[in-house]
């Protein structure tokens, strides 16, 4: 009898141990936060590559108004506007683990003063490459470098004075963008996360030769060579889900462009200088995640403050698309896209 009652206990106590221990797997299990879905900010690139066998495709359309200019004491003032409709594909294509390739073909469609023109736009190439990968199981921040070169495939010179700059698709300069970027999702509670991006930049322009009307300004008769300012700056870029499909997403942008110097004949009652430009922007925007595939970002992008350059305001709006090509595998690094080139 007593054999009995301890082999009872004892299963009573086995039996209690492992509903105990289920049960708090169980509390743990519904208690693990869902991760997030993002699609990633308007602007601000991510600091994740694209790893071999995946793609990332967002298509963008901007709708800019330029409707003023900031002069060199940081007051702005109306002029015609100026409106570019900027339609863009950019595609990252995985190369290895740990980098990528990102191909940017653009057009744009430009309108002013009665006068409009559709045109191409400069093609921008970028190779990206990761230096850590932050994953859901570690506690380090992604950081990628990259290098990103801008073709003159745009028009530039030799442009139409009747068309007022709309049929301006480019600016001729090769620009070599140089950059790395810092990123991180962040657990607040329950189900909400915030992510943070940071990208700094720096961008090498070359001389341009130019004749007539182009991209700096000048006339009929220009005949000069052009030396672009080179610029650098910095993206930061946040979001914040609200639900599992809803979040919000913000980016502050800011920019200093050095000088623009010629040599040459500028043209007559003409210049082609101009002097150093600062520039900050915000964009506010909205994502509605359908799946951890694809997602939609809605939102706009417009000046706050500025010194010798323009003043606009936009709308923008794109789809993100990433999956594996028909090769891929299921690959364990956090993924999201944006950033708007």
């Amino acid at each position: 009898m007593r054999l009995f009652l301890a082999a009872a206990v004892a299963l009573v106590v086995c039996l209690g141990s492992l509903f105990g221990e289920t049960t708090a797997s169980a509390v743990k299990k519904e208690s693990a936060p869902v991760p997030p879905l993002f699609t990633g900010p308007l602007l601000t690139p991510s600091g994740h590559v694209v790893p071999r066998g995946f793609v990332n495709f967002e298509p963008y359309a901007f709708v800019n108004v330029t409707t003023g200019k900031y002069d060199d004491d940081w007051n702005s003032s109306s002029v015609p506007n100026f409106v570019n409709v900027n339609w863009q594909g950019p595609i990252f294509i995985g190369l290895t683990p740990m980098s990528d390739i990102l191909l940017v073909p653009q057009a744009s469609w430009n309108s002013t003063m009665g006068v409009s023109n559709l045109v191409f736009n400069d093609f921008i190439v970028e190779y990206d490459l990761a230096l850590v990968q932050d994953t859901r199981t570690n506690k380090i921040p992604g950081v990628k470098i990259y290098i990103q070169e801008t073709f003159p495939t745009g028009q530039y010179e030799r442009l139409d004075p009747q068309k007022l700059g709309t049929d301006a698709g480019g600016r001729g300069t090769f620009a070599t963008n140089v950059g790395f970027v810092i990123t991180r999702v962040f657990h607040m509670y329950d189900d909400h996360f915030l992510a943070l991006r940071l990208n700094p930049f720096y961008t090498f322009r070359t001389k341009v030769d130019v004749k007539g009307v182009n991209a700096y300004g000048g006339a009929k008769d220009t005949d000069a060579r052009v030396d672009p300012g080179d610029s650098y700056g910095a993206f930061f870029g946040a979001e914040y889900n609200l639900s599992r499909h809803w979040a919000l997403a913000l980016d502050v942008a800011g920019s200093y462009e050095y000088k623009t110097t010629f040599k040459g004949n500028p043209g007559t009652l003409s210049s082609l200088a101009s002097p150093e430009a600062i520039q900050f922007s915000l964009a506010p925007a909205i994502e509605y995640n359908f799946n951890a595939s694809v997602g939609i970002i809605a939102g706009a992008w417009f000046t706050v403050a500025g010194k010798n350059s323009s003043r606009f305001a936009s709308g923008a709006i794109a789809i993100n698309y990433f999956g594996p090509i028909p090769t891929g595998t299921k690959y364990q690094y956090i993924q999201t896209g944006g950033g708007g080139i």
